[in-house]
Parts: C-alpha cells; sequence; structure tokens
C-alpha cells in the first residue's frame, strides 16, 4: 500500500508540473537527453539572435549600395556631359567640381556607420572604410575579410560586404570614345 501511495504522489507531482522527471535520479537517461536538448536549444536560440541582429545592417548596407548606384549613375551622367567637344573650359571646371561633389557623396556612402560601427570596413568595424580627399586618392582602409555571423555549428553566412568588394572592384566595360572625342581605348 505504501509503494502505491507513493507511486500515486509521484505521478500527482509529475501531473501537476507537466514533467516526467522530477529528480535526475528519476530518469538518468532521460535527463541526459533532456540537457542535450536545452543546450540545442541555446544554441539555436544565439543563431537566431545572430541572425536577427545582423538584419539593420544588411537593410542598412542595401539601402547604401542602392544609393551608391545611383550616385555612379550621375556620375557617368557626368562624365558623358563632359565628353561633348563643345564645352567651354568654365563649364568643363562646373563639371569637374560636380563630379567632385558625387565622388564625395560616394565616400561618405562607403562609410556608413551604424550604431558606431562602419559597415564596409570588413571586419574592422572600427575605422571608416575609405579615407582621403578628392584633391588626394582615396584608399581602403577596412579588412578584406568580410562581417560574418555564426547561423549554425561551424555554419558562418557573409553578411556584409567589404568596401573592397563593394567600391573597390572595376570591370573595364570595352568602350571606346575614339569617334567622339579623339581619345583612344
Amino acid at each position: 500500500i505504501m509503494r502505491n501511495q507513493a507511486r500515486l504522489i509521484n505521478a500527482q507531482a509529475q501531473l501537476s508540473s507537466g514533467k516526467r522527471i522530477m529528480r535526475p535520479s528519476d530518469d538518468p537517461t532521460g535527463t541526459a537527453k533532456v540537457l542535450t536538448l536545452k543546450s540545442h536549444i541555446a544554441a539555436l536560440s544565439r543563431y537566431r539572435s545572430s541572425a536577427v541582429g545582423a538584419q539593420p545592417g544588411m537593410q542598412l548596407s542595401v539601402s547604401a549600395l542602392e544609393q551608391g548606384g545611383s550616385v555612379l549613375s550621375d556620375a557617368k551622367s557626368l562624365i558623358l556631359q563632359g565628353l561633348n567637344g563643345t564645352l567651354s573650359d568654365e563649364d568643363r571646371t562646373s563639371l569637374a567640381t560636380e563630379l567632385r561633389l558625387q565622388l564625395d557623396q560616394l565616400l561618405d556612402i562607403s562609410n556608413t556607420k551604424l550604431g558606431g560601427k562602419h559597415l564596409f570596413s570588413g571586419t574592422k568595424v572600427s575605422s571608416a572604410a575609405y579615407g582621403g580627399s578628392a584633391h588626394e586618392s582615396y584608399s581602403y582602409q577596412g579588412a578584406d575579410a568580410a562581417s560574418s555571423v555564426e547561423i549554425g555549428n561551424n555554419v558562418r553566412m557573409e553578411t556584409l560586404l567589404s568596401g573592397q568588394q563593394a567600391f573597390g572592384k572595376f570591370e573595364y566595360s570595352g568602350i571606346s570614345f575614339a569617334g567622339m572625342t579623339g581619345l583612344g581605348q
């Protein structure tokens, strides 16, 4: 009778708590499984937090890259205007000034920050991605490695491009202006 009463009390405690294992000694194998599952859940929670935490930076970098594309398009338009053989020196000087402003705007975009961290500096987020001025040459000062977060067990995902990847690549398109300006390729 005492043994059955102890089992009844144990069953009632399990029912009221919603837990099958009240003490590790109740089921050592089950306890080990529970601890393993809890550690997996904690790891998944960390991975989720990493992914969610990376979203604002990724969204801002997309916006910055779109702005950069627009600035480059405007700069291309200015360059094409400058190729017009009928412009005076004063007009070309004006276009050059506008082009410098576009270049400075692109520099500001490449040095975009979120929460005090530079988005396009690679893993060197504490310093600006690019430095210099329109009168000097601009140079990349960040790290070549892109920022990344861990999204799984030994699985990393790049979240932000380095400035070198985003702004430093130049692909020659083979356009020739020789017929319009007298310039070679």
